[in-house]
């Protein structure tokens, strides 16, 4: 894959939900929309899938965040309760694991409650592999979209963000030899630079193509 110069230092993006650190761009935007929609959620609820890497924890976070929301794992959602306090819940990777019975007295309480709750899983819920046919019409009946995969621009905003963040500094052509080599996912991007950050501190080294060609070995 070829990436240019142009996409690598003039990126038409833009942060969202006031956090410098998150980028809108073309694979994640209809995302991003859905979640600061959460008003019109139907039932008050949202499930954002996505590949690993895509940025559904980071999103998840972010409107956590901003309505001050529980945020479970999925493994954590049978040690939930009601509490005196009511608070929108965000579940991290829902998965098969699940105490489904505990999961749908949850969403039936916080739908009476018309607290929303945000979900987010690898699979669609037709293919989470639950059983209980009451939980999956619950799912079924919240509002869906998905992550797409990362594009070049997103890539390109997240790694130069952290360059930039961690005061690195590195050529165009070192930029793009590094993107063009390294997994498409936004945690790899981030395991990149703390390590190229670590190496070249410890070596008193630029960010070179060598440099970022030992660290590209390690990950």
């Amino acid at each position: 894959m070829r990436m240019s110069k142009q996409l690598i230092f003039d990126l038409p993006v833009e942060t969202g939900f006031g956090r410098e650190d998150y980028f809108v761009s073309p694979a994640n935007q209809l995302a991003v929309g859905s979640v600061a929609d959460w008003q019109n959620w139907a039932n008050g609820r949202l499930v954002l899938t996505g590949q690993t890497g895509s940025g559904k924890t980071h999103l998840l976070s972010i409107w956590a965040k901003d309505l001050d929301a529980e945020v479970l794992s999925s493994d954590e959602v049978t040690l939930w309760r009601p509490k005196a306090f009511a608070r929108p819940i965000a579940i991290d990777g829902l998965s098969q694991s699940v105490d489904e019975d505990a999961l749908f007295l949850m969403l039936n309480h916080l739908q009476a409650q018309e607290l929303p709750v945000m979900i987010t899983a690898l699979k669609d819920v037709a293919f989470l592999g639950l059983s209980l046919p009451d939980l999956i019409s619950r799912l079924d009946g919240s509002s869906k979209v998905t992550l797409n995969a990362v594009d070049d621009t997103l890539l390109s905003a997240v790694f130069l963000k952290l360059m930039t963040d961690r005061q690195l500094v590195c050529a165009p052509d070192v930029a793009i030899y590094a993107l063009t080599r390294v997994e498409r996912s936004l945690d790899t991007v981030k395991k990149l630079v703390d390590r190229l950050d670590h190496l070249s501190l410890q070596k008193k080294k630029a960010v070179t193509k060598h440099l970022v060609g030992e660290v590209l070995g390690d990950l």
